[in-house]
């Protein structure tokens, strides 16, 4: 069985705190001494293109009000 579209949103959500959060813990990372400030900057932007797809997907969704079938 198929999940809903509000399921499937809430996943995207989720997923778009992870990336948050992940961008998070670059920071930590840089600042603990365990990446250097060019590796970190480099994961943030990961990061942040990620959530940017995350973004527009979500948006996408909830715009053509399309189900997880499609």
């Amino acid at each position: 069985m198929r999940g809903s579209r509000k399921e499937f949103e809430r996943y995207l959500l989720m997923a778009l705190g992870s990336a948050d959060e992940a961008r998070l813990w670059c920071r930590y990372a840089e600042d603990l001494g365990y990446a250097t400030r060019e590796q970190a900057q480099a994961w943030r932007a990961s990061f942040a293109e990620v959530a940017r797809m995350l973004q527009g997907l979500l948006a996408r969704r909830r715009r053509d009000g399309e189900s997880p079938d499609n």
